[in-house]
């Protein structure tokens, strides 16, 4: 059960490969959803490195001016590197994977 806004945030991220001509070149889109208010967030990605995804993930902290208890994810390796499991938890954030 989610108890407060910005508590739990889900990610994924969609494979935009097929509209990258026309998306400047953008791969793909991560998707941050806050569980409590349903609010969205989406970040553009060129690609999906650990670079890449500490960075849309820190624009999406920024703009709510807040870091989430929990950040829930899929097995993907975007998400399981060390370096983003790092800069979560250098922010307080946990994450969870789920299948």
């Amino acid at each position: 059960m989610v108890k407060f806004i910005n508590e739990i945030f889900t990610a994924d991220l969609k494979d935009l490969a097929g509209l990258a001509k026309s998306n400047n070149g953008n791969h793909f889109a991560l998707v941050v959803l806050d569980a409590f208010s349903r609010k969205a967030y989406t970040r553009l990605l060129k690609n999906r490195n650990s670079d890449s995804m500490i960075q849309a993930f820190w624009s999406v902290f920024t703009e709510v001016r807040v870091t989430p208890v929990y950040v829930y994810t899929d097995r993907g390796t975007e998400f399981m590197s060390k370096a983003v499991g790092k800069f979560l938890a250098q922010n307080h954030a946990t994450l969870y994977n789920i299948q």
